[in-house]
């Protein structure tokens, strides 16, 4: 069965019962259900950037109506934001739906991105639910509709239309070595070992070790050279060993290669590989040395991109890590600032000091995360988008009790969430606004400024959006880019 067609199957069990509005909040895997409620004119559609809000808008449209509002959701920490509304309409006897989009049953218990337990998540405040995916009923005639109902809906990746059959065999002798989030006390003993092994080494920032010198002739940049290698071209790479947290780069999940993860949490992050309990003794038959000279010639034409388009995203981005010290306190947001710190942040400060919430990637309490990691002695700067904003502007309440701490709030106010423009064609998924924070920094008492200083910073930074499309544009058609 197709996204399409279970969307479809689901939009008509809704109709069946009589609910004609829905309350829909952005996520890929909730697209489908966004394309088959937009063919439906009769139907009546609210978009929300912000899941709690939204749920108990649906709530209020309840009550009001006397019949069942649907609230959807994608997965992952989206889904728990809904458990006050769900529990606030249990109690006052009201037939709130919650949908909320999932990943496919065989990545649970894995730590995919976004991929959480959400069966039974509201268990006590609902009587009735389902956990439904492609091929299965559902109906909702059983429903009485005399308190909320849950239903969590499976779905394939939207943007990938067949399942792959990955390798059982683990054993390789050519990997790429994929490093992501290490604890500090685990960064030396890595180290050692990568540069023993000599691998080719995508290093993120939240490893700590993306910028360290003795890694710098092992540094992997470009997607296009990993997937012309991927392919066996010129240096084959027949496996991925991937160290710490589970990547952010969605890449290497799309590769058909086997995985193997040493990691000190038991998730693989993928459906297919092993978990190790030590790090592999491997005798590479390949030396990567052709490979590593092609990268530093993709490094020099991505940095001319760079200047090509001095006001889009990724260049604010590489000019900022510029002016961050190296011995600051960096938090990076999710979803489009960690990915464009790894892609774009200079290599010449190193920025041990890293962090980002990768857990199940959400965007919400962002600001307050950072916040409470804030430390004594450094500058504090966190670099988040203007949605992840929004999500949690209470969290500015601390400040005045954290009187010693030198705090920088940077955001990238592109006026939505664009990382949906370069996949999706839908407009709602982008939750495009106008809005502008001078006024929120000035509430809260914090500067709202355009530089980097000693202090309490809102610094609010508004990306020419042509040049940042221009850039993407190029970055695809130069590197090939998978996600």
């Amino acid at each position: 069965m197709s996204h399409s067609l279970l969307a479809k199957r689901l939009v008509d069990a809704w109709e069946e019962i009589g609910i004609q509005e829905f309350v829909f909040c952005s996520g890929a895997r909730s697209y489908p259900l966004l394309v088959e409620l937009k063919k439906r004119a009769h139907l009546r559609l609210f978009t929300y950037p912000e899941e709690r809000s939204a749920a108990f808008f649906a709530l209020g449209r309840s009550r009001l109506q006397k019949q069942p509002v649907c609230v959807i959701t994608t997965s992952g920490t989206a889904a728990g934001e809904l458990l006050p509304a769900c529990m606030e309409a249990y109690y006052s006897g009201i037939a709130l739906l919650l949908v909320t989009c999932d990943r496919p049953r065989r990545l649970r218990g894995t730590g995919a991105p976004q991929c959480a337990e959400q069966v039974g998540l509201f268990q006590s405040y609902v009587e009735f639910e389902s956990d439904i995916s492609e091929g299965e009923g559902c109906s909702l005639e059983s429903w009485r509709q005399t308190f909320p109902a849950h239903q969590n809906v499976c779905f394939e990746d939207p943007l990938r239309a067949e399942v792959k059959d990955y390798p059982t065999q683990s054993q390789f002798s050519s990997p790429l070595v994929i490093v992501s989030r290490l604890e500090r006390d685990q960064r030396a003993y890595i180290l050692k070992y990568l540069v023993d092994l000599g691998a080719p080494c995508y290093l993120e920032a939240t490893s700590g070790l993306r910028e360290h010198p003795s890694l710098a002739h092992l540094r992997v940049y470009s997607e296009k050279e990993i997937l012309e290698r991927a392919s066996e071209n010129g240096y084959p790479i027949d496996g991925i060993l991937r160290i710490g947290g589970v990547p952010t780069h969605s890449l290497w999940r799309g590769l058909s290669l086997p995985v193997r993860s040493y990691s000190s949490l038991p998730f693989k992050g993928i459906e297919h590989g092993e978990m190790l309990t030590e790090l592999p003794a491997l005798s590479l038959s390949i030396s990567p040395e052709k490979w590593l000279k092609t990268e530093v010639l993709e490094r020099l034409r991505f940095l001319d991109l760079l200047k090509t388009y001095p006001d889009s995203e990724p260049a604010f981005v590489h000019h900022l890590s510029k002016e961050i010290p190296g011995n600051s306190f960096v938090y990076l947001g999710n979803s489009q600032p960690i990915r464009q710190w790894d892609l774009a942040a200079t290599h010449d400060t190193p920025h041990p000091n890293i962090a980002a919430s990768r857990g199940l990637n959400g965007i919400d309490g962002q600001i307050s995360t950072f916040l409470g990691m804030c430390r004594p002695d450094v500058l504090n700067v966190a670099i988040i988008g203007d949605l992840t904003a929004l999500y949690d502007l209470a969290a500015f309440w601390v400040m005045p009790q954290l009187e010693s701490l030198d705090i920088a709030v940077i955001v990238i106010n592109n006026g939505g969430g664009k990382i949906f423009s370069r996949i999706f064609a839908e407009k709602e998924l982008q939750n495009c606004h106008r809005l502008r924070y001078s006024s929120i920094a000035e509430f809260w008492g914090l500067s709202h400024s355009h530089q980097l200083t000693a202090g309490r910073q809102l610094i609010e930074f508004l990306p020419d959006v042509k040049q940042t499309e221009a850039f993407w544009d190029q970055y695809k058609s130069m590197h090939c880019m998978a996600s």
